[in-house]
């Protein structure tokens, strides 16, 4: 239950937090929601202010996202012959993921940040894929400002009502992973009728 997590977070502050951030992206079904609504209430509660709160979250968040990159890159397919790592980044998964960015290129960047189960496989899959630094950060980053603050704001302004909060999460979790989805479909067909005109315009200029 999202209650008990958040409730155990709350209990014993900022470390479990930061513990909960950290380990949400490395390959454990853990809802990284849960502890940024968490800094959302703390900040409430005389914590560290809300534009603080975000600020520390979204720093330990991306380089917890660029480390996991940062596996891909350097070690790819070897780290995959460790038992434990193909437990959490499973090979399966892998070979979806880079087939999808093949096709797809960084958009499944940024809707992966948005799948806990997955979210590492991508940040990996990304890294072994040989997607420039740079460009996993940006797409990283963008995506982490649509969620991060989002969630953490959730937590302060209605920290009275943390139960209501959780179950419209519940309620609209779902919908937020298909609006996503959706948003990365339009951006990705907009890019591609961009490229073919540019391509048909060059192709009227060499005529």
């Amino acid at each position: 239950m999202l209650e008990d997590p958040l409730a155990w977070t709350l209990e014993h502050g900022y470390p479990v937090l930061f513990g909960m951030l950290l380990f949400s992206g490395l390959g454990l079904p853990i809802p990284e929601d849960i502890p940024l609504i968490a800094a959302g209430v703390l900040a409430k509660h005389g914590g560290m202010g809300i534009l603080q709160a975000s600020f520390v979250c979204m720093s330990c968040v991306l380089c917890r996202d660029l480390a996991v990159y940062g596996l891909g890159r350097s070690f790819g397919e070897r780290l995959l012959e460790n038992r434990w790592a193909s437990k959490l980044l499973r090979p399966r998964d892998l070979h979806h993921i880079e087939a999808r960015m093949r096709r797809h290129g960084v958009a499944v960047v940024f809707v992966g940040r948005f799948l806990p189960g997955l979210r590492a496989a991508v940040f990996f899959a990304a890294g072994k894929a040989g997607i420039r630094p740079w460009l996993f950060f940006a797409v990283d980053a963008g995506a982490a400002l649509v969620s991060i603050p989002a969630f953490i704001l959730a937590g302060y302004l209605f920290a009275a009502n943390i139960d209501l909060l959780l179950v419209w999460l519940r309620e609209f979790r779902v919908l937020l992973i298909v609006a996503v989805l959706s948003a990365a479909l339009v951006f990705l067909f907009r890019v591609r009728r961009k490229s073919a005109a540019e391509s048909l315009n060059q192709e009227d200029i060499g005529d």
